[in-house]
């Protein structure tokens, strides 16, 4: 039984790499946020620049509207350094930050709480399809959760051993998340109650710790202001600043309706049993005065902060997801808590039954392979030196690889970037919707919810 367990982990680990790796490149669609993403990390490959082409040689490089940093960017430019521009290569780097993550969950659980609640977190997160969905993709939630959770493991190292070493190397790995996404500028006041708490219990972090403590965590932030900001002009730093104020461009917000989701929606309503389980469990805890790891409170509140941070979008459950993640890995623990030993194991071996039966099922709903088809239709039909105009379609711009195209990117109502086509007249136009600039052109190809079009004055000549 001991053997057993000791290894029982590499088939989670094994199970999570045959989903991620099933359709890899088509599940989920690669889209919008991956293409700008991606087109960052291959202009820094191929060309050295950090940014977006917009036209031929010329890059946008205030970078600050790009929210996710270079501790996704740079493993990816390097993967395509070294084997080319594809989607295949783009997702290495996301599926290795993946399994990653269920390592660091798995120890960081296990040093808490032992083999059955760790072993079982990562089971239910390995199920969870918006763990494929979200983490497979080019995006930065999954990173910036390992490099929280490893933060987090790095602590619980230093308290055991005392040694300082440890402490700072959570303050980087910390830092790190918040580079890797600025989302995660919520883990600070967890952060800062967590010192608080051990300053007032034990008396550390001495002043000496807590100001090297801060260097450390603030050195990666600022290696990603210095990637993120053009520092040149002070109309691009306000209009960064105005940017993160309300990223959505959006002129007033609904939290009422987005709190409704929470007891209407399925997922929303899976997240706030799981949470609601969790905070009670904890709460329980601290009224029989049991002892609760402290580094739980830096995740309660991350949890807590994201549930309030996303009553104030737009709604897509992708911005609770970190949340959701987090009390899936402590649902384990915090059920046990409450009933006994044999009926937590039951409710929470069903729940994963149940979420790998839906995974199984809804696998494909994702599926989409229209940039794959575009870019092979392209390829064989359209000459390298033609010009293309690309409108709000930046996976369309990472999957082409061509110079002599052009770009405009609609991010909200106040921000955009590149020329619009209408003061263009490109050889070919790639859109998903009709615009008025279309009147010149003629419809050629259409691929999925991709139309391409060709400049008529070419279709008569």
């Amino acid at each position: 039984m001991l053997k057993f367990q000791k290894y029982f982990w590499v088939l989670v680990v094994f199970f999570a790499s045959f989903v991620s790796v099933y359709h890899f490149q088509t599940n989920p669609g690669f889209w919008f946020d991956e293409g700008i993403i991606s087109q960052v990390a291959r202009n820094l490959a191929l060309n050295g620049v950090y940014g977006i082409q917009t036209s031929p040689g010329f890059f946008y490089s205030n970078n600050f509207w790009v929210t996710t940093g270079y501790p996704v960017v740079f493993p990816v430019s390097f993967f395509i350094n070294f084997f080319g521009v594809s989607i295949w290569v783009a997702r290495i780097a996301p599926f290795a930050y993946l399994i990653l993550f269920i390592l660091v969950s798995y120890v960081f659980l296990k040093k808490l709480y032992g083999f059955y609640p760790a072993i079982l977190g990562i089971m239910l997160i390995s199920t969870f399809p918006p763990f494929y969905g979200n983490g497979k993709a080019v995006l930065g939630e999954i990173p910036g959760l390992f490099w929280f959770m490893f933060g987090c493991f790095l602590y619980v190292l230093y308290k055991e051993k005392q040694q300082n070493s440890l402490f700072y190397a959570s303050a980087l790995a910390w830092g790190v998340s918040i580079a890797t996404k600025p989302y995660f500028v919520l883990i600070i006041p967890g952060i800062m109650f967590l010192f608080l708490y051990s300053y007032f219990k034990d008396k550390i972090p001495h002043l000496r710790q807590f100001v090297i403590f801060s260097a450390v965590f603030s050195l990666p932030i600022f290696i990603w202001f210095f990637w993120a900001f053009d520092w040149n002009s002070s109309q691009n730093l306000s209009a960064t600043f105005s940017y993160f104020l309300n990223s959505y461009g959006v002129s007033s917000f609904e939290p009422l309706e987005n709190l409704f989701r929470f007891v209407s929606e399925s997922t929303p309503i899976h997240f706030a049993i799981l949470a609601l389980v969790v905070f009670v469990s904890y709460f329980i805890s601290f009224k029989k005065r049991n002892k609760i790891p402290e580094i739980i409170s830096v995740i309660l509140i991350f949890v807590f902060l994201t549930f309030l941070w996303y009553l104030k979008t737009p709604g897509w459950y992708r911005y609770f997801f970190p949340a959701h993640i987090m009390v899936l890995l402590l649902f384990p623990q915090a059920i046990g808590s409450i009933i006994n030993r044999m009926a937590s194991h039951i409710v929470v071996i069903t729940l994963i039954l149940f979420q790998a039966g839906f995974l199984y099922v809804n696998y494909d709903n994702f599926f989409g392979n229209d940039a794959i088809l575009l870019q092979k239709y392209i390829a064989e039909n359209i000459s390298d030196s033609a010009s293309i105009f690309i409108d709000s379609l930046p996976e369309v711009g990472f999957v082409l690889n061509r110079g002599n195209t052009y770009q405009y990117i609609f991010i909200n109502e106040k921000f955009s970037i590149g020329e619009k086509q209408g003061n263009l007249d490109t050889d070919y136009l790639i859109t998903n919707s009709i615009k008025d600039y279309v009147e010149k052109y003629i419809l050629m190809k259409e691929i999925g919810h991709y139309k391409i079009y060709k400049y008529k004055e070419d279709v008569i000549n």
